[in-house]
């Protein structure tokens, strides 16, 4: 505690009373000074219990998101915090809403640790209809290695009821599960813990898209068939491994397509251009001879939107070719 926290606490005859006029309690969490909290915990002062619902200690402490915060939050808990309050404030998130959210300070993994583990529902959703598992995904780009972190901690979350996180929640508008969501953040990891915990591989939203088609899209991002070039189309590594990884799945319906276009993961890893995928999809049964809706099979869409064929249009030709038979 600072010589500055002392001289200010010892202006005050601490009690229940005068840290709840002035706000004490409130006002060292937010500053994440433990030592203080811990003196005004000692001093009987109400950490906001269920019998005695007090919200701003606790949310004040965990939207600090320091690690000097994460003390304050587990002296909270020693001292019978309630945790299953939500912040009016703040579209009634829960801590848990509010701890995945944080940005990536060096208390952000204790802090979502410490509300998975005391059992704040990680289904509950704010008045945006967000539940935990929706804001792990937030934003673009590839998954944040704190995210991730988060991920791992909220799959093992077990809530009163006893259920866990439930991972075949769908997104309100897109009917977007949380696989389809890992697989737009470009997140084989975050996909395989999903996989690992039951979520449905064929789970189609409201554009048909399973989350093999939802990878598939990603492929027409990366650069691969867009170019001129002799030299070998490449598959980013993340995206290598979640096409293996979902087509590994049991079950997993490797000929299913959407749109109005009618195309299969298999035609846009053609059409793409990337003879690795095409290779990885033949390997595990895609069927070559599926057409799309204008009556196009695999073959048939081989450099498809380009002047010239590449040498990764003739690899994709040699692939189909052996597998065809022709």
């Amino acid at each position: 505690m600072s010589s500055g926290t002392k001289q200010a606490l010892a202006g005050y005859n601490i009690n229940r009373w005068v840290d709840h006029t002035n706000k004490l309690l409130e006002r060292y969490c937010a500053r994440g000074s433990a030592r203080a909290v811990r003196t005004l915990l000692e001093q009987k002062c109400n950490p906001g219990t269920a019998a005695k619902p007090r919200r701003d200690p606790l949310l004040n402490a965990i939207r600090g998101a320091s690690a000097r915060h994460s003390k304050v939050v587990r002296l909270l808990l020693d001292y019978g915090v309630d945790v299953h309050i939500v912040a009016p404030r703040h579209y009634n998130k829960t801590p848990l809403h509010l701890a995945i959210e944080n940005k990536p300070n060096d208390g952000y993994v204790n802090m979502v640790h410490d509300m998975v583990f005391a059992r704040v529902d990680p289904n509950a959703k704010d008045r945006n209809g967000e539940c935990a598992l929706e804001k792990i995904f937030k934003g673009g780009g590839r998954l944040e290695k704190h995210r991730l972190d988060a991920l791992a901690l909220l799959l093992l979350s077990e809530a009163d009821d006893g259920g866990g996180t439930r991972v075949n929640i769908r997104v309100p508008a897109t009917r977007d599960t949380p696989l389809h969501l890992a697989v737009r953040r470009r997140s084989p990891m975050a996909a395989a813990m999903l996989l690992h915990r039951g979520a449905d591989v064929n789970a189609a939203n409201a554009s048909g898209m399973t989350p093999l088609l939802a990878a598939a899209l990603t492929w027409r991002h990366s650069g691969g068939g867009s170019s001129s070039s002799s030299a070998p189309a490449t598959m980013a590594p993340d995206d290598e491994q979640m096409l293996d990884l979902l087509t590994s799945q049991p079950g997993v319906r490797l000929d299913g397509f959407a749109g109005t276009q009618r195309r299969t993961a298999l035609h846009h890893a053609v059409v793409a251009g990337l003879p690795l995928a095409v290779e990885i999809l033949l390997e595990k049964k895609a069927d070559p001879r599926q057409p799309d809706a204008d009556g196009k099979d695999a073959m048939a869409l081989v450099g498809l939107g380009r002047e010239e064929e590449t040498a990764d249009d003739e690899a994709i030709r040699r692939l189909l070719r052996d597998v065809l038979g022709e």
